[in-house]
């Protein structure tokens, strides 16, 4: 409710009022699949590759990937309108690589 919360708060920008809730849903199923694969893609490289690789999907990752896609959709408010859809993956994709390392 939260996430389709900040896509009908950036809806009331005139211009852009249609995009910006598809860039909001877009976003928002792309950051939580990101986020799963970045934090398992970090956890084996802060353990030097020792451990089989398998992601333990649990509440507290969905809740961290939550997290991630509030912050991806605070950072696309400011540019949104500017992006086309392809350097908005781009943008997303460096800003849920950085996130990962928190």
């Amino acid at each position: 409710m939260l996430l389709l919360g900040f896509g009908l708060l950036m809806s009331v920008i005139r211009t852009n009022s249609l995009t910006s809730l598809v860039y909001t849903l877009i976003c928002m199923a792309l950051v939580l699949q990101m986020y799963i694969l970045i934090q398992g893609f970090w956890t084996q490289v802060f353990t030097a590759f020792k451990q089989e690789f398998h992601i333990l999907m649990d509440e507290k990752l969905l809740i961290k990937s939550c997290y991630c896609v509030c912050s991806v959709l605070i950072a696309v408010g400011g540019i949104i309108g500017r992006l086309n859809p392809t350097d908005l993956v781009k943008f997303l994709s460096l800003h849920v690589m950085g996130y990962g390392l928190v």
